[in-house]
């Protein structure tokens, strides 16, 4: 029988078949189950809503919840831990909020109101004392405690929803009218562009001229620009305006299409009051390619005149910029971004062509330069290549796109990465990135650089601050919400830290593969079998140790979790690059205090990151006052920054 001919509660039990067959595998998701059921990624959505009024990551959120719910009602000795990883839930604290949410008490209640309710069977399970039932006791429990709480609440939403119909009936429609914009939220969302080109590969050019458009408007001082990452969660969605303004909190959609033949190009262009659903403009571009600065120019300055911006100077000039006059440079610079984002291998070696190409085309192009300086440190960053003469050609790169263009924002963000985590020029890093912030404030990738700096020294609450604000403006970048992480376990904060890993990882499962540092933090709260855990899943997403990730598990059951990290230190001393910094941090945990700062002596001479983070690294305060530690931290340049990180 096709799916599409399946009816509500066919269709309903049919998904859950197939998300029960992929339980213990949390990276089964909305694609996965999409894939599985051989239809549109549209058609799933709307039959999911229309069947159980819920979206297709909730309902599969709800059929491990109930099957997590039949665990611990079968057997109440089995942990909390142990439900979560059976039901495909890559942490604790997600799975008991997530449970707690759904059925307003705790895992945990759920296990102890069932013990109480059972008896052991004296074979090792358990008999049910037919008297009543757990969960329905616990429920009328909660309810009979929550009496004066449910009808307090009542009051309180209904009054809400009184003010709610008066304050949206009288006065919203008149402040977000034309007449009141210049008090709004202007807000502003960059749809991805369709490519209606005959050729579909030309998907790439019409991602570059969304892309460089957002970039204009970006240059508005006041107004909010969503990234460009947070506007790709919607390329393939069929939501309307109205619904992705709630989604995004978003005021206005821009959305277009490109048509491109030969040196021709249509571009078509509408502008969209996406709160109150209410077409504002639209326009027809038939131009040549050489044309295409100008095109993005007008649409920015129009967008700007319709919601009344008065430009300065300034903006004006940057909105009108030209990158370069060679269109086919143009052409390869786009083409090498294209690829860039993609943030594999493979990809990167594509975007080293183009960028180079461009390059090769038109010296003078300083974004370019940029282009191939990013592609570096993504490579440094994954460990696909991080030798110093990496270092020192990505540097080169961003000097020269700097002397091309001295007001070139991603080139001072690109150039203080990389003093502060090579050159260890803490206060040059310093001045690049304050620099990168005021020529554009609103790259959030400055603000990610920042708050990793700011991170090292010591200085937590601007850290904080920074991976707030690159978050805000771009919540859809993996790596954010990792820092976030980081940030957060150098703050003592280790539940904290937990969540915000697991929202990188959800948005990018493969960031267990720069995640194992999860193993430290499960080992700090004392849940011994989620660190090993985490340490399978980190493992199995390196090539070098696929094989090995089972091991991880296999040891912690049989020996414990000293002989998991005995047994890690020398898997890790035996791949081609091996974490320096997380060698000595499991030599410190087993009380090998001499090995770990050997370790970290070796971290120091090879200067791979992350080995700054040292200074401020919770999990070493217990060598903070060993000489030997302290000369390392003078070696970097680290020992004033040092004091004020042991002060807070």
């Amino acid at each position: 029988m096709a799916e599409s001919t399946l009816n509500g509660q066919e269709f309903s039990e049919r998904l859950t078949q197939i998300i029960e067959a992929n339980l213990q595998n949390e990276q089964f998701g909305v694609t996965q189950l999409v894939r599985e059921m051989k239809m549109s990624h549209s058609s799933v959505h709307r039959a999911v809503k229309n069947t159980v009024g819920l979206t297709i990551s909730q309902f599969i959120c709800q059929v491990r919840l109930k099957k997590a719910q039949d665990i611990l009602k079968q057997n109440p000795a089995t942990t909390v831990s142990e439900v979560a990883y059976a039901c495909g839930f890559h942490s604790v604290t997600y799975f008991t909020k997530c449970f707690s949410d759904y059925y307003g008490f705790s895992p945990g209640e759920v296990r102890k109101k069932i013990a109480d309710e059972m008896k052991p069977d004296g074979t090792g399970g358990y008999l049910k004392n037919t008297r009543s039932g757990a969960i329905h006791a616990l429920i009328k429990d909660w309810i009979s405690h929550n009496k004066q709480l449910i009808f307090i609440s009542a009051g309180v939403i209904l009054l809400m929803l009184l003010f709610s119909t008066i304050y949206y009936g009288f006065i919203a429609e008149s402040f977000f009218s034309k007449e009141k914009i210049p008090g709004a939220d202007k807000s502003v969302m960059v749809l991805p562009f369709k490519n209606l080109s005959s050729d579909a590969d030309n998907q790439y050019f019409a991602d570059g001229i969304a892309e460089d458009i957002l970039n204009r408007l970006s240059r508005i001082k006041d107004m909010r620009v969503i990234s460009k990452t947070s506007s790709e969660q919607f390329r393939d969605i069929t939501l309307s305006a109205v619904e992705i303004s709630r989604k995004l909190n978003v005021n206005y959609i821009l959305e277009g299409s490109v048509q491109r033949e030969n040196e021709k190009i249509r571009i078509h262009i509408q502008f969209i009051d996406a709160k109150n659903d209410r077409h504002l403009w639209s326009e027809n571009y038939d131009r040549q390619l050489t044309d295409i600065f100008a095109i993005q120019s007008d649409i920015a300055k129009n967008v700007a005149n319709e919601l009344q911006f008065v430009l300065s100077p300034e903006e004006k000039q940057q909105i009108e910029k030209i990158p370069t006059k060679n269109t086919e440079a143009y052409n390869s610079y786009l083409m090498g971004r294209f690829h860039w984002y993609k943030r594999t291998p493979d990809a990167q070696l594509k975007s080293i062509e183009y960028f180079e190409k461009a390059i090769s085309i038109d010296p003078d192009y300083a974004l370019a330069y940029t282009g191939l300086a990013d592609v570096i440190l993504i490579a440094i960053f994954y460990s696909w290549n991080s030798s110093i003469e990496n270092y020192i050609e990505a540097k080169k790169l961003a000097l020269k796109a700097l002397e091309i263009d001295n007001n070139l924002a991603e080139a001072y963000a690109v150039l203080g990465h990389l003093l502060y985590w090579y050159e260890w020029d803490w206060e040059g890093a310093k001045n690049a990135l304050t620099t990168a912030l005021d020529l554009n404030p609103k790259l959030a990738d400055t603000h990610h650089y920042y708050a990793q700096l700011m991170n090292i020294l010591g200085e937590k609450e601007e850290a904080r601050q920074h991976i707030e604000l690159a978050i805000q403006l771009d919540p859809y970048i993996p790596i954010y919400h990792i820092v976030s992480g980081i940030c957060y376990y150098h703050e003592g904060k280790y539940q904290k830290s937990i969540d915000a890993y697991m929202r990188g990882i959800e948005l990018d499962s493969m960031m267990y593969f720069t995640s194992h540092r999860l193993f430290f933090l499960y080992y700090k709260l004392g849940d011994y079998f989620m660190a090993a855990e985490s340490l399978r899943k980190s493992l199995a997403l390196v090539p070098e140790t696929q094989l090995a990730a089972d091991e991880a598990t296999k040891i912690y059951h049989e020996k414990g979790i000293e002989a998991v990290m005995e047994w890690w230190i020398e898997l890790e001393k035996s791949v081609k690059h091996p974490i320096h910094y997380h060698i000595a941090r499991l030599y410190l945990l087993l009380g090998q205090t001499d090995e770990a700062l050997l370790w970290l002596e070796k971290g120091v001479a090879s200067r791979k990151p992350p080995i700054p983070r040292i200074n401020s690294d919770v999990f070493l305060d217990s060598l903070h006052f060993e000489e030997q530690f302290l000369a390392l931290i003078d070696t970097m340049g680290l020992t004033p920054y040092h004091k004020i990180s042991r002060k807070r």
